[in-house]
C-alpha cells in the first residue's frame, strides 16, 4: 500500500510538472529549452514570494514570466552570463518586487537603465561578481531604493553619475573592491544616505569634493585603504557625521581642522602618524572617543585635545607618548597607553 502511494505521488508530481510546462509553452512566453532550464534551476518558496535561480547559463527576458505578482524577492546565484541593459530582462513593471540579489555570477555586464521595471525595489545586492565599472545611470530607475550593497566585486571605476536618482538611498556599501580614486561629486544628491562603506579598497587620494551632497551621512568607513595624507577639509561638509573610520591606512600626516560639530567617534589607529596639528580637533567639540593607537606618535602633547570637554576615551596604546604631558585630561578622560 505504501509503495502504491509513493508511485501515485510520483505520478502526480510528474503530471503537474508536465502540465505547467505545457501551459507555459501554449502561452508562447518562452522557448522549450528555456522552460526546461528555468524549471530545473529556478524554484519558488513561501507561496511564490521568493524566486531563486541557481546556475542559469544565461539570464535574459525568458526569466520575466516567472516573476509573478506575488514575487517580492528575486535571487540569482552562480549564474554564468548576466547582461543587464534597458529592457534586457524586464519589459513590464513589477511593483511588488522589493529585493533583488545577484551573487557570484561568472559574467556580469550592466549598462544604462539596467533595472528598468523595478521602480519599487528597496534592497539591491550585487556581490562576488567580476564587475569592474559602474556606468552612469545604472540605477536610474530605482528611485525608491534604500539599500545598495555592491561589496566584494572587482569594481575599479566609478563615474560621476553612477548613483544618479537614488534620492532615498540610506546605505551604500562599496567595500572590498578595487577602487583607487573617487570622482568629484560622485555621491552628490544622495540626500538621505546615512551609511557609506568604502573600507578595504585601494583608495590613495580623496578629492576635496568627493563627499559633497551628503547632508544626512552619519557613518563613513575608510578603513584598510592606501591613504597617506588627510586634508580635514574633505570631510567638513558632512554636518551630521558621528562616526569616522580612518584606521588601518598609511596616514603619515593630517592637515587642517576637523570642523564636525556632531562627530563623536574617530578611529585613526594603525597608521603612521608622527604628530598632530594643535587645532585639528578644536572645532569637533562633541568627540567622546579618539583611537590613535599603533601609530608613531612621539612628541604628542595634550593641546589638540584641550577643547574636547566631552572626551571620555583616548587610546594612545602602541605609541611613544609621555603621559606627564596629559595632566589636564587625566581627571575626565580614560587614557589607554603603554609608554611612560
Amino acid at each position: 500500500m505504501g509503495r502504491t502511494c509513493l508511485v501515485c505521488v510520483d505520478f502526480w508530481k510528474k503530471f503537474i510538472c508536465s502540465l505547467f510546462v505545457v501551459v507555459v509553452l501554449q502561452s508562447g512566453m518562452v522557448f522549450n529549452t528555456e522552460v526546461f532550464e528555468l524549471n530545473n534551476k529556478c524554484s519558488y518558496t513561501m507561496n511564490k514570494i521568493i524566486l531563486t535561480c541557481v546556475g542559469l547559463e544565461v539570464v535574459d527576458n525568458s526569466l520575466e514570466p516567472f516573476v509573478t505578482n506575488s514575487t517580492q524577492i528575486l535571487i540569482l546565484k552562480n549564474c554564468k552570463n548576466i547582461t543587464l541593459a534597458e529592457d534586457a530582462i524586464f519589459h513590464n513593471k513589477h511593483p511588488n518586487l522589493k529585493t533583488c540579489q545577484i551573487i557570484s555570477s561568472l559574467s556580469l555586464a550592466l549598462s544604462k537603465n539596467a533595472f528598468f521595471g523595478l521602480d519599487n525595489l528597496k534592497y539591491l545586492q550585487l556581490n562576488k561578481n567580476p564587475w569592474k565599472e559602474i556606468p552612469e545611470n545604472t540605477f536610474k530607475d530605482l528611485s525608491d531604493l534604500e539599500v545598495l550593497n555592491v561589496a566584494d566585486n572587482k569594481i575599479k571605476l566609478l563615474n560621476k553619475k553612477s548613483f544618479a536618482n537614488l534620492f532615498r538611498l540610506k546605505s551604500l556599501d562599496l567595500s572590498q573592491n578595487s577602487l583607487e580614486t573617487l570622482p568629484s561629486y560622485v555621491f552628490e544628491n544622495l540626500m538621505e544616505l546615512e551609511s557609506l562603506y568604502l573600507n578595504e579598497n585601494k583608495i590613495q587620494i580623496i578629492d576635496e569634493h568627493t563627499f559633497w551632497g551628503l547632508p544626512a551621512l552619519n557613518i563613513l568607513f575608510l578603513t584598510k585603504n592606501n591613504l597617506e595624507t588627510i586634508d580635514c577639509e574633505v570631510f567638513n561638509n558632512l554636518r551630521n557625521l558621528e562616526y569616522l573610520y580612518l584606521d588601518y591606512n598609511n596616514i603619515t600626516y593630517i592637515s587642517g581642522e576637523l570642523r564636525l560639530s556632531k562627530l563623536r567617534f574617530l578611529q585613526l589607529n594603525n597608521n603612521n602618524l608622527t604628530n598632530l596639528p594643535d587645532k585639528v580637533f578644536e572645532k569637533s567639540s562633541n568627540l567622546i572617543s579618539i583611537d590613535l593607537s599603533h601609530n608613531k606618535l612621539e612628541n604628542l602633547s595634550e593641546i589638540p585635545f584641550l577643547k574636547l570637554t566631552g572626551l571620555r576615551h583616548l587610546n594612545l596604546y602602541g605609541n611613544h607618548v609621555y603621559m606627564d604631558m596629559f595632566n589636564s585630561l587625566k581627571n575626565s578622560t580614560f587614557i589607554t597607553h603603554d609608554y611612560h
